[in-house]
């Protein structure tokens, strides 16, 4: 990955990345990698500092159409957290704590030639996903707080 691509990925988007992880320095003590697994499921890896969840950190999922129709679940740690629907925000901040944690955001979306964005955005942190075309969503967030 040269330079200027990872500076893009760094500040807009990470599209479907090569399947090796590549950590990534995203602002200040914020890290962020990413894997595309088996049956097209996105990895994600992201590292924050304690201290920084005394602020919101806010996932974020909609599609580029408005008229897309997206459903879909998140779950935290294997635990359902929220339902999907265009668009969806939530602060996760007040569920995550010291340790590694878990994000599986699964969803369908039509039609199925829309492309879907997932964001994870915080106090010097922004980390983006887009995907699209297969008409489902599979991202795996990994979120190391330490």
């Amino acid at each position: 990955m040269n330079l200027r691509l990872l500076l893009l990925a760094i500040t807009y988007t990470l599209v479907l990345a090569a399947s090796a992880s590549v950590p990534v320095n995203v602002r200040n003590s914020s890290f962020a990698g990413t894997t595309q697994l088996k049956q097209q499921t996105q990895q994600t890896t992201i590292s924050l500092e304690a201290d920084q969840l005394r602020h919101p950190h806010f996932l974020c999922v909609s599609t580029a159409k408005t008229g897309t129709q997206l459903t879909g679940k998140i779950k935290l740690d294997g635990n359902f957290i929220q339902s999907l629907n265009n668009p969806t925000k939530i602060n996760l901040s007040p569920y995550l704590g010291l340790g590694k944690h878990k994000i599986d955001i699964s969803a369908k979306y039509n039609p199925t030639g829309d492309s879907v964005q997932i964001e994870f955005i915080g106090p010097n942190t922004k980390v983006s996903q887009q995907t699209g075309g297969s008409g489902y969503l599979n991202q795996v967030l990994i979120i190391e707080v330490y």
